[in-house]
């Protein structure tokens, strides 16, 4: 669903500094949110505070938001605590991988670069 960014209410956080977030307006300036915000019925921010930073920064009005039954303020902070610790960043050859695809596609057609990453795994 779309919400308007003024109707979202950002409460007590945890992470109060967003750091540099150029990166993430970048990326959502090229490709769009491709990852929902998430809020409670209230309109209460529980996931996605450099999100909702980066898309004020870009001049947006809505954003693409999940809304979820937290049922008290201690679920909302576990939520909170669980989407920027349980999750798991490419490791430096995942990185490195990934890299060589974007520049095998970039110097071929996306095609030929899909069967050759595919016989990779062979």
């Amino acid at each position: 669903m779309r919400v308007l960014l003024d109707d979202i209410k950002i409460g007590n956080r945890i992470r109060r500094e967003v750091g540099n977030i150029d990166d993430l307006k970048d990326s959502m300036s090229r490709h769009g949110l491709l990852q929902p915000i998430v809020i409670d019925g209230e309109y209460n921010l529980i996931a996605g505070f450099r999100r909702y930073k980066a898309a004020r920064l870009l001049g947006w009005d809505s954003i693409e938001a999940r809304m979820v039954d937290t049922g008290s303020k201690k679920d909302r902070l576990s939520m909170e605590m669980e989407e920027n610790t349980v999750r798991r960043d490419f490791t430096s050859e995942e990185l490195e991988r990934g890299k060589k695809l974007l520049d095998l596609y970039s110097r071929e057609g996306v095609f030929s670069s899909f069967v050759a990453w595919f016989v990779s795994l062979k």
